[in-house]
Formats: C-alpha cells, sequence, structure tokens
C-alpha cells in the first residue's frame, strides 16, 4: 500500500510539474536559507561553551557606582582569601603579556603580537586544558617556559618534538628564550579566546604587596556553592587578606560574569578577545524564520490552489472504499516526498552557493561542514515541524474541498495566505532599507571626521612634566605630510565609563557624563564642530594651591543636562558625590561647547559628555591627520622621526590607518545579510505569486474565451485577472507599515545619530513589492488575455 501511494505521490508531481517545481524551489529556498542563519546563530550561542564545566566559571570585577566604571580585576589578596574561604573553589589569574611577543624577528617593531598571554597554573586547571606533549609540572616555577597550542609547534618545530627545545621571542630591540613545557590543543573556533601560547607570570609584575592588581582573576565553583555566595564574601576577604583598615562605603561593588557571557558582553570584553551581539545573533534568527515562514506560507498556497485538480482522484478512491487513514497516509507520504525533494534542494544550494554568499556578506568564517551533533538534532526537529505544517495545509484543504461552502472558503483561505507572505516580504524590505540608510548614516554623520586619520599607541609621553610638547610631537606638527595631530583617545571607545559631576555654583546639579581626554589639537584633527566659544588651549590648565582648573568644551547633552542653554561660558564643574557637594581639587571651566558626536559604540546613545586635556596623566593614543592617499609616505616618515627620537623603543610604536569598515562590520555584515535575505524572500513570493497565476489562468481559460468571444479586450483580461494581486498588494501594505515603523523606532532609539524614517522609504517598498508582483503575474495573464477566443474554447 505504502509503494502504491508512494507512486501515486510522484505521479501527481510528474503531472503537475510547474506546481511541484515552484513549491520545491520556494521550500528548499526557504530551507537553505533558514540552514545558513541558524547555523550562524548557532555558532555565536556556542562560543564559550566548548569545554564541560564551564558553566561554573566565573570572572570577578568590581564596579563603583559613583563613577559608573566596571573593572574585571581582583586584588591577589582577595583571591587567595576566597580559596581558603570556600573548600574547593579554584582560582586562577590570566592576562596579555607586557608588550607584542614575535617569534619572527623580522616583525618585532610591528604591535600586533603572537597571540601569547601571561597565565598561572589555576588558570590552566579552570579552563580544563589538557597537555598532548609535556605535561604542566612546574609551570610557573620559572620565568622563561612557555606552552605552546598545537598548530603553533608544528609551526616552530616542524616535524620534531618541541619539548625542552628553547625558543627565542622577540619584541623590539629585546629578546628571551623560552624553553618548551607542554604542547596543547588548539582552542576551537568556538572560543572567544585564541591562544597560540601562554607564558607564566612575569616575576617582574608579581605583586609586591597584596594589592598589586595586574591580571584577570578567574574563579571556579565546586558542586554546590553559590556565585552570589562568593560575590558577599570578597569584601570581607579584601579587609582581611588585603586592606584591614578598609571599610566599605557602599560606593563599591563586585560583580562575578559568567564565562559563557563574556562574549555577549562587549563592554567588558577586553580588545584580545572576539565579542558578538545578541542582537545581531537574534535579527539573523528572526530573518532566517521568516524567510522560511515565506516559503511555508508559498507552499500552502501552492497547494491550496491546486488541491482541486486532484480532486476526481481522490473522490475515486474514496468512493473505491479508501479510508480517513490511508487518506492521511497518502497526504504525509506526499508531503514527506515534497519536503525531501526540498531538503536536497537545500542541501545542493547550500553547499554549492555557500562560499559565494559568504564571501558577499563577509562572512567567509563561516563552515557548515563544522556543524555539532546537537544542531543537526535541532534541525531535524525544525524540519519534522515542516512536514506537519505541510502536512496539515494539505489534510485541511481535502478536508474542506469536500464541503459544501469549502471551496470558497479554500479560496479566501488561499488569498489571505498571499497577503500574509506579500506583508512578510513588503516588512522586510522596508526593515532592510531603513537599517541601510542608518548604516550609511553612521559612516557619514558621526559628529565627527575620521577619515584619513590614522592612530598609534606609544608608552612615551607626549608632553614633560612642566606641560611643554616633547621634541617629536613638535616634529610631528612641523611635518608637511602630517595636517594636524594629537595626543588623546581614538573614538568611538570600545567601552564607555561615567562619572557623576556637579556644578561648582549649583553642586545639586549632577550630570552623569564620560570624560574624554585630548590636547589642543584634539577636536581639530577629528573634525568635531566647535559651536560656541574657544577651543582647548596650549595654556589648558590654571592652578592655584588649593585647585587646578582645566579647560574643558562640553557637547550640547551635556549642556542641557546641567541646564545651561543660555551661556555656558565660564561655568565650572568637578566630581560631584550626593550629599557631599564636589569633591577634590581638580575642576574644569567651560571654554566652549561642541556638537555632539557619536564617541561610544553605536549601538549605544552617546550621552553628556566633554574634551578636556589631561596631558599629566595621558598616556597611550596619538592621532595623525594625513593627507589623502598619503599614508605609505606619512608613514614612513613618522617612524624614522619616532626612531630618531626614542632609539631602542620603537616596538611600542605602530601606526594604523582608522578604518570605517571595520568599525562598522557588525553592522555592515547584518545590512546585507538582510537585504540580501530580503531579496531571496521576495523572489519566493514571486514563485507563489507565480503558481497562483498559473493555476488561475488554467482554470479561468473558457471563462477568458467567453469573455473575449463577447468583445472583452486584452487589457479588460489583465486588468480583470490582476485586479486581485493589486488588492492583495494594498493590504498587505496597510499591514506592513506600522510593524517596520514600530519595530525600527524601537530599534533606532539606540542611537545617537539616527535616520529618519521619511514616509517614501515606506511608499518606495510598497511600490517596489508591488511591481515585483505584477510583473511576476503579468505575464501568465498575458498569455492567457492574448489567446484567441476560439482556441480558449477548443481548449476546454
Amino acid at each position: 500500500m505504502l509503494s502504491y501511494y508512494l507512486k501515486i505521490s510522484i505521479r501527481r508531481l510528474l503531472r503537475n510539474r510547474v506546481y511541484s517545481l515552484v513549491n520545491i524551489l520556494g521550500l528548499g529556498l526557504g530551507l537553505s536559507v533558514s540552514l545558513w542563519l541558524f547555523n550562524y546563530a548557532y555558532k555565536e550561542w556556542r562560543t564559550d561553551r566548548w569545554q564541560e564545566g564551564m558553566e561554573r566559571v566565573y570572572r570577578l570585577g568590581n564596579a563603583s557606582q559613583r563613577r559608573a566604571m566596571r573593572s574585571v580585576q581582583i586584588e591577589y589578596g582577595t583571591l587567595d582569601g576566597l580559596k581558603e574561604r570556600f573548600s574547593g573553589l579554584k582560582a586562577g589569574r590570566f592576562s596579555r603579556t607586557r608588550g607584542p611577543l614575535h617569534f619572527d624577528k623580522s616583525r618585532a617593531t610591528h604591535k600586533e603580537g603572537e597571540a601569547v598571554f601571561s597565565a598561572d597554573k589555576g588558570f590552566l586547571d579552570i579552563m580544563c586544558l589538557r597537555s598532548v606533549l609535556g605535561s604542566f609540572d612546574g609551570f610557573g616555577d620559572f620565568p622563561h617556559q612557555i606552552i605552546l597550542t598545537e598548530s603553533a609547534a608544528s609551526r616552530l618545530f616542524p616535524n620534531e618534538n618541541p619539548i625542552g627545545k628553547k625558543k627565542r621571542m622577540y619584541s623590539g630591540s629585546r629578546e628571551k628564550s623560552y624553553e618548551v613545557l607542554a604542547v596543547i590543543p588548539d582552542f576551537p573556533e568556538w572560543s572567544s579566546f585564541q591562544a597560540k601560547a601562554l607564558i607564566p607570570i612575569d616575576p617582574d609584575s608579581q605583586p609586591y604587596t597584596l594589592r598589586k592588581v595586574s591580571f584577570e582573576s578567574y574563579v571556579k565553583l565546586p558542586e554546590g556553592l553559590a556565585i552570589d555566595d562568593v560575590v558577599k564574601a570578597i569584601p570581607e576577604e579584601r579587609k582581611r587578606k588585603v586592606w584591614p583598615d578598609w571599610s566599605p562605603t557602599g560606593n563599591e561593588g563586585y560583580f562575578a560574569q559568567a564565562y559563557s557571557s563574556m562574549y555577549f558582553d562587549s563592554q567588558d570584553v577586553a580588545s584580545y578577545r572576539t565579542s558578538g551581539s545578541w542582537f545581531y545573533v537574534l535579527g539573523m534568527v528572526a530573518i532566517g524564520v521568516l524567510v522560511l515562514a515565506l516559503s511555508l506560507l508559498n507552499y500552502g498556497v501552492i497547494t491550496i490552489s491546486g488541491i482541486g485538480t486532484g480532486y476526481r482522484q481522490t473522490e475515486m478512491r474514496r468512493f473505491m472504499g479508501e479510508s480517513r487513514a490511508l487518506r492521511f497516509v497518502f497526504y504525509a507520504l506526499e508531503s514527506g516526498t515534497n519536503l525531501f525533494l526540498s531538503c536536497l534542494t537545500a542541501i545542493s544550494l547550500t553547499l554549492l552557493a555557500y562560499p559565494s554568499v559568504n564571501r558577499l556578506l563577509d562572512f567567509s568564517e563561516l563552515d557548515y561542514f563544522h556543524m555539532k551533533p546537537s544542531f543537526l538534532f535541532h534541525l531535524a526537529g525544525l524540519y519534522l515541524i515542516c512536514w506537519a505544517l505541510m502536512l496539515a495545509v494539505a489534510w485541511t484543504g481535502d478536508y474542506w474541498n469536500r464541503k459544501e461552502k469549502g471551496v470558497r472558503l479554500l479560496n479566501v483561505f488561499g488569498q489571505n495566505q498571499v497577503v500574509l507572505q506579500l506583508s512578510v516580504a513588503c516588512m522586510l524590505l522596508m526593515c532592510s532599507v531603513i537599517f541601510l540608510a542608518q548604516v550609511y548614516k553612521l559612516r557619514n554623520e558621526m559628529g565627527f571626521d575620521p577619515e584619513s586619520c590614522a592612530t598609534a599607541f606609544s608608552m612615551q609621553k607626549m608632553y614633560d612634566e612642566n606641560g611643554t610638547e616633547v621634541p617629536f610631537m613638535q616634529a610631528l606638527r612641523r611635518d608637511p605630510l602630517v595636517l594636524s595631530c594629537s595626543s588623546g583617545e581614538m573614538i568611538p571607545k570600545p567601552r564607555n565609563h561615567t562619572s557623576t559631576f556637579g556644578l561648582e555654583e549649583n553642586p545639586d546639579m549632577r550630570v552623569d557624563a564620560s570624560d574624554l581626554s585630548g590636547d589642543h589639537g584634539y577636536m581639530s584633527t577629528l573634525g568635531i564642530a566647535l559651536l560656541m566659544g574657544k577651543n582647548i588651549d596650549a595654556q589648558r590648565m590654571k592652578k592655584s594651591r588649593n585647585t587646578r582648573v582645566f579647560q574643558a568644551v562640553i557637547n550640547e547633552r551635556m549642556v542641557k543636562a546641567l541646564g545651561l542653554e543660555g551661556d555656558p561660558i565660564g561655568k565650572r564643574f568637578g566630581l560631584a558625590e550626593e550629599g557631599n557637594g564636589i569633591q577634590g581639587k581638580d575642576r574644569y571651566e567651560i571654554v566652549g561647547v561642541a556638537k555632539n558626536f557619536q564617541f561610544t559604540p553605536f549601538l549605544s546613545t552617546a550621552g553628556p559628555a566633554f574634551i578636556t586635556d589631561r596631558r599629566d596623566i595621558l598616556v597611550g593614543t596619538i592621532i595623525i591627520k594625513y593627507a589623502p592617499g598619503s599614508f605609505r609616505q606619512m608613514r614612513e616618515k613618522v617612524m624614522a622621526l619616532y626612531q630618531q627620537h626614542y632609539a631602542g623603543r620603537s616596538w611600542h610604536f605602530e601606526l594604523e590607518p582608522f578604518s570605517l569598515n571595520e568599525l562598522h562590520k557588525k553592522e555592515t555584515q547584518f545590512g546585507k545579510a538582510l537585504f540580501f535575505f530580503t531579496g531571496v524572500g521576495l523572489f519566493i513570493v514571486c514563485l507563489g505569486l507565480f503558481g497562483v497565476s498559473y493555476f488561475t489562468a488554467e482554470t479561468r481559460t473558457k471563462e477568458i474565451g467567453i469573455r473575449k468571444a463577447n468583445g472583452a479586450t486584452t487589457f479588460e483580461i489583465l486588468r480583470l485577472l490582476n485586479s486581485s494581486t493589486l488588492k492583495q498588494v494594498a493590504v498587505a501594505f496597510v499591514i506592513a507599515v506600522p510593524i517596520a515603523y514600530y519595530a525600527m523606532g524601537r530599534w533606532l532609539e539606540n542611537f545617537a545619530y539616527k535616520t529618519e524614517m521619511s514616509w517614501w522609504i515606506f511608499a518606495g517598498a510598497g511600490l517596489l513589492a508591488g511591481l515585483v508582483a505584477l510583473s511576476t503575474v503579468s505575464w501568465q495573464s498575458w498569455r492567457a488575455a492574448s489567446r484567441e477566443p476560439v482556441e480558449a474554447l477548443r481548449y476546454e
């Protein structure tokens, strides 16, 4: 019986070739897109969950409520106290090495070194690292030991056992020899932490007192111990082991961050780790679900439209005694056959097209052949759900087709599915246009101009103790290839911290604001517009016996937050604490007001901020504005100047051009994916409309022939056949507009600079969807309308 029904299913597929092709291709495209996007989301979700027991690993840190600042460091003594207090608690320390290290001497002056990190033995235990060769015994007893990953060991010691071998590492003019202690497996692609080698914590950086903080601190909980108990014990252990005379003020708190959540918590992720975004992961899942829904709706529309073509055969089998159970088996086999062929199509499209799609969308790191069994299990469950929905559509269509008013209900149901398809397509199209418009605005209207800027990190101060520029900075400003330069912070900052400031004349008027350090060339170098007053000048500070007054340029949001809409110039503010007024001896005098600019990551709102010249503590980034197209010549000149003034210390300095593409990488990736898969979804909708129009043209052939014989023109026939499509597009547009407007409006609230959701975006998306829908159905309508009446009637 099963083989008989399978033959009937295949025969119906071949007889209704057009419907079958539309169904299989549409569903195959939807399954392929969902496979691609769900695999991406699964890969992101799996990050840092690659080792058993990782759910019990936490990173400890402290948070200052007054300064709104988080630090992922805990004193050594506090960590040791926690180990003594809680039996079975494992603790370890980890950090990036001081200065870049290189295996290749020719790259010794490059800023970005090999992925070499410092750790203690406790960190190896927490991370459950195992040795492939050698052992961890004695790790940390001597400073010049190194643990290599398998890939690094095979590259540095090809075809030989590296254990006990020496390897020199270079950092500028310095070099050290390290003995290979062990080899560990490579960190998996599911890890945000990718190391090539681990070395012991440098004895020179070990604490002279228990208060010294240099490394991130991690703990692994034993079974039965709650992380909240550990966090609550941190102040007590700090007082017992570090500062006996310390008393908590209420302004400082502690937190624990699950290791598995660090990938998505970008505010606490260091630069040596990759970071993810739940927004983009969930966005990709939503796109995959919507495209898959479009393909299932497409299947439903075609199945219901063509349900009557097999009605006579179905009724004949029922008349011959076929039970409802057997009919259910038949529809299950037919749906299963369609799904099987669609799955083959999806797998073929995925394997053939994914390299090109990944390159197009800049997702080259995604590999379909690294799917985990658990992901495939969930994917199989999704396909079973699709099969159940397909079976439900076929069974429901067969049931209502045998009712007196069932055909009319099926027609209404099919039309509603088309409207729903068009609504989803219109909504995706509107959202993709608004998203791309926002990315374009971020790239071009950030409130500052980073184009033709290069950044470099230097461990040397660019100003001496008297606040005078060092000769290197003076030489930079004189160089004709350097349009301007500044010692200051590059923006947008990957992590933003705020402090509470209050007006000197009214301490109760407080605001949480960010302070940006930059000298008198900062605003001109970055192209930040000055709206009022003047820029910070070289005399950036006034010093008296009890106070130091620094010049400050505040942004528009800080003006509004402090209630200084009149004339803020000359007003002073400082660090404030509720109930205690202005704290410390540092004051900031407002000398100018700058236009708002995006100094924070682009999915967060840039709030109140001010620029001030703290050259007394400023060590770090140098920003250079150069003539477009002259980066290579400028770099060679600046590197020569640096080596001239800091001979033997050039390893601390490497110029890098500022990259907008890298800055907006995730936004650009998501925008490309949204636009591309919106196009795929629109194509699936077109397949459904084509199938419906083909069915309509076939079933209304006699009607068209009679109308033409009675004098109807081709245009009137076209209008008759296409009027329903136009109505469906109009209804879909009305449904899609408020949903897209609300969703994108909520998303745009996260940005300081946001694009306007103009009416033409929605009208253009609706017009495009209408044109695509009309062009799809018009071809079949034209064929039916242009046929001679005699031929049409003879065909009937």
